[in-house]
This record gives structure tokens, C-alpha cells and sequence, in this order.
């Protein structure tokens, strides 16, 4: 047989069979035919014949017994997930051979189809979404899974893409959340200290403000004085000017004086010269002239003396003058000066009640910030509690919960309580408490609803945002002539006592 001609090959099993009971039938009519016509044939060539047909079916049903008893064990191990198992060597095996490479193929596409989904799934196990599943090949519903599977393989990545950011965000969140809550507690303890620090300047303005009043009325005082020592300079001064009169006079008496005695002695001179004429008989009347010359002189020695005298008090009635005019005069400069300082002290109480007045703003409005952080504080550890990590939280919110109320209690209801507001904040601060203390109460109890955590959070921040309203009112209502612009509710007090 030439190469080139088609290798011939032997028929289906089907058509085997049927020629092989063709023949076992013709071999049956033959026998008989030959018994009914009388034809004699060999006792033996019947069941030799038999024989041979028996031998070749027998040596030509062996292999395809054989190739479906390896389909039933490749079967099994493709029940058992061996998908690798092939059934060979079934050339001219007819029908089973094409069943064996049917199975064979279907085989391979399972395979392939398995191979795909484990590298695609085995590469997403390592992160990677890229490895898509390959449908070109393979037919009917292998390639619509295939094709289904990779669009959830493209759901997966972007879910995956969802989760790392969900998890950056949480991670964020949980850095930022502890990194907030420690900010908030220095912040806290910053407006802790800012409050009492408030405290001691409103003290150290407070004692300003007593001292500049206490200096105003020292001043006053000096002032009262400065006034009697001055009346009393002018007194001495009119004293001086009267005296100053007196001893003119005096001095025009005394020169009067002088002038008499010194006439006096002119007439006891005249008078001792007729005596001196006269002779013995006006020897009695010279002794008296004599002696009226001797008063005479020393009247006008007396009156000299006296004017010298009064001359020295005069001088030092003028220097008293001087002095007295010179002391009142600084009298009046240091009034002045007394007046300014007293000017000064009655400014300085009045700005001292001014800063006393926006001292107390600044702390209270300290103290309601304190307060807001407290509660702020308080809301971050509720919804760290709430997040499922509670570790050692509810210590620290009762903690702040306690201060709150404390402060309330005392401080706030003192600082306060007279206005309208007062009772709204302390009812608006229970209510955050509770709202978030119940919500905190269902997650421990293991509820699971979101609806009813979303609630009772959503009623705890309207209340928290409620108590910080209320808290600003409060400080707004109390130094209203502050934020208005007008002059501060102390100043104008302590200015209406000095002007009175």
C-alpha cells in the first residue's frame, strides 16, 4: 500500500457486531440448509466454525471491556478531584474510542477550566487582582463562568481597593482618636490652668482696685488737710500784714516819743540857762531841769531802743510774710499735685473694675470652654466604648462625668444660678449622659441594631450641642455691658461711688 493512500481503517464495533451475527446467523441457515437437503457435512465443522467465531469475538471484546473499565477508574478520580487522568490507546476501538477521547477532552477542559479559577484565585490569595480568567477556548458555559467568575474577581479588587481604604480610614481614625483624646487632655489641663490662673489675677485686680480706692480717699484726705494747712498759711499771712500795720504805727508813736524828749531836752537846756542866770535863787530849778534832761534822755534811749527792737521784729515779720507767702504757694502747687493724683487713683479704680470685669469674662468663659472639652472628652471615650474597645474608658468617664456635675453643683449653679439659662444646661449635660450611657448599654448588652445605637448617639450630640449653646447664652447674659460694648457692669458701679 502506497504511503500516499489513506490508511484504511477498520470498522465501528456497531458494525462488527453486526457482521459477526451475520455470520453466526449464516453459519445457523448453512447447518440447516445442508441438514434439510441432505447434504452431508463433517460432524465437526460446525463447532469448529462456532469455535472461531466465539475466538474472535472473545479476542476482539477484550480491549474495549479494558478501555471501559479505565473510563469508570478515571471517572472515579475525577470524582476525587484527580483531574489529570487520561484514557489512551484506543485506536480502532470505534465507538468506545471516540466515547475515551470525548471523556479525554471534556477532561481537559475541566482541567483547563480549574487551572484557570486556582491560578486566578491563588494569585488574589497573594494580593495581586490582575490575574483574570482566560474564557477564549473553551465553550458554552465554561466560558460564561469563567466570564462571570472575572467580573467577580473585578468586584473582589474593588472591594478589596474598599477595604484597605476602610481599614487606612479605621486605623486613621483609631490614630486619630487617641492622638485627639490626648490633645484634648492636655487642652483640658491647659484651660485648668488658664481658670485658676484667671482666679488669681481677678484676686491681684480685685486688691488693685481696693488699694487705688483706698489711695484715692488718702488722697482725699491729704487734700482735706492740704486745705487747713493752706487756711491756716493765709491766717498767719493776714496775722502778719495786720502786724506789719501795727508796728508802722508803733514805729510813727516811738518817733513821736523821740521827738518829745528830744523838745523835753531842749526845754531843760533853755530852762537850766535862765537857771544859770538867775543865779543862786534859780539853783532848785536847774536841779530840775537837770533832771528833766535826764529823763528826757533817757526817754528818747528807751525809744531808740525799743524802735531797734521793733525793727528786728519788723524784718522778721517780713521774712514770716515771705515765708508764709512761699508756703502757701507750695501749699497750692502740692494741692495740685494731690488733685492729679487723686484723678489718677479715681481712673486707676475705675480700669481696675474694668479689668476686674472682663477678668471675670475670661473666666467664665474658661471655665464653660473647660466644661466643653470635659464633654467633648467625655463623647470621644462614649464612642471609643460604643467602637467595641472600652478598656479602662468607664473609669475615666465617670471621672469627667463626676466633674461636670461637681462644677454644676457648686462653681456653676454659684456663678450662674440667677439666670434664666442655668437650669436648661444642667438638663441638656444629664441628657447627653444618659443617651450616650444607654447607647453604650446596648452595645455591651450585645445589640447589634443600628438603628437604635444611631438614635440614642443622634439624641447625646443634639443634647451636647444644646448644653454648648446654653453655656455661651450664660456667658453672654452675664457680661452683657461687656460683649455690648458699654462699660462694664463693675466699673460703672465703682465710678457712680466715686462721683458720689
Amino acid at each position: 500500500m502506497s504511503a500516499s493512500q489513506p490508511r484504511r481503517r477498520p470498522p465501528f464495533l456497531s458494525t462488527q457486531f453486526k457482521l459477526v451475527l451475520v455470520c453466526y446467523n449464516l453459519l445457523v441457515l448453512a447447518t440447516v440448509v445442508c441438514f434439510g437437503l441432505g447434504i452431508g457435512l463433517p460432524v465437526w465443522g460446525s463447532p469448529v466454525l462456532a469455535l472461531l467465531l466465539t475466538a474472535y469475538v472473545v479476542v476482539h471484546s477484550g480491549r474495549p471491556f479494558r478501555v471501559l473499565y479505565l473510563l469508570r477508574e478515571h471517572i472515579e478520580h475525577a470524582r476525587r478531584g484527580e483531574l489529570h487522568h487520561r484514557t489512551t490507546r484506543v485506536r480502532n476501538l470505534g465507538e468506545v474510542g471516540q466515547v475515551a477521547w470525548e471523556l479525554n477532552e471534556f477532561m481537559d477542559l475541566v482541567e483547563s477550566y480549574f487551572k484557570e479559577i486556582s491560578n486566578c484565585f491563588s494569585r488574589i490569595r497573594g494580593g495581586d487582582y490582575g490575574r483574570r480568567p482566560l474564557s477564549a477556548g473553551l465553550p458554552g458555559v465554561f466560558a460564561d463562568s469563567l466570564d462571570d467568575i472575572d467580573h467577580a474577581i473585578d468586584a473582589m479588587a474593588q472591594n478589596s481597593a474598599y477595604l484597605k481604604q476602610n481599614q487606612l480610614a479605621a486605623q486613621l481614625h483609631t490614630l486619630n482618636t487617641a492622638n485627639l483624646r490626648e490633645d484634648l487632655g492636655a487642652s483640658q489641663s491647659d484651660l485648668r490652668t488658664i481658670s485658676d490662673e484667671m482666679q488669681q489675677i481677678a484676686s491681684i485686680a480685685g486688691e488693685n482696685a481696693e488699694q487705688a480706692r483706698a489711695s484715692e480717699s488718702a488722697a482725699g484726705q491729704i487734700g482735706q488737710q492740704l486745705d487747713t494747712i493752706a487756711a491756716s498759711v493765709e491766717a498767719v499771712n493776714a496775722a502778719g500784714s495786720a502786724l506789719e500795720k501795727e508796728w508802722t504805727l508803733i514805729e510813727s508813736a516811738l518817733q513821736a516819743i523821740s521827738g518829745l524828749a528830744e523838745q523835753t531836752n531842749l526845754l531843760a537846756l533853755n530852762a537850766a540857762i535862765e537857771a544859770a542866770r538867775a543865779g543862786e535863787a534859780g539853783r532848785g530849778f536847774a536841779v530840775v531841769a537837770d533832771e528833766v534832761k535826764t529823763l528826757s534822755n533817757r526817754s528818747k534811749a528807751s525809744a531808740v531802743q525799743v524802735q531797734a527792737t521793733l525793727s528786728q521784729l519788723s524784718s522778721r515779720v517780713e521774712d514770716m510774710l515771705a515765708r508764709s507767702q512761699a508756703a502757701n504757694t507750695v501749699a497750692g502747687e502740692v494741692r495740685e499735685s494731690v488733685d492729679g493724683f487723686r484723678a489718677v487713683f479715681v481712673r486707676l479704680a475705675q480700669t481696675s473694675s474694668a479689668v476686674i470685669a472682663h477678668v471675670e469674662h475670661v473666666k467664665d468663659q474658661s471655665a464653660c470652654s473647660l466644661i466643653k472639652t470635659d464633654n467633648v472628652l467625655y463623647k470621644q471615650l462614649g464612642y471609643h466604648a460604643l467602637g467595641g474597645s472600652a478598656n479602662g474608658d468607664h473609669a475615666a468617664r465617670t471621672e469627667l462625668r463626676q466633674r461636670v456635675e461637681d462644677w454644676a453643683q457648686q462653681q456653676g449653679q454659684q456663678r450662674f444660678g440667677d439666670l434664666g439659662a442655668w437650669k436648661g444646661v444642667s438638663a441638656q449635660l444629664a441628657q447627653t449622659y444618659q443617651r450616650l450611657e444607654a447607647a453604650i448599654a446596648l452595645v455591651e448588652a450585645g445589640e447589634t441594631g443600628a438603628d437604635a445605637l444611631l438614635a440614642a448617639a443622634s439624641e447625646a450630640e443634639r443634647a451636647s450641642r444644646a448644653s454648648f449653646g446654653l453655656l455661651d447664652k450664660l456667658v453672654s447674659e452675664r457680661h452683657a455691658g461687656i460683649l455690648g460694648g458699654g462699660e462694664p457692669v463693675a466699673a460703672g458701679r465703682h465710678a457712680a461711688r466715686v462721683s458720689g
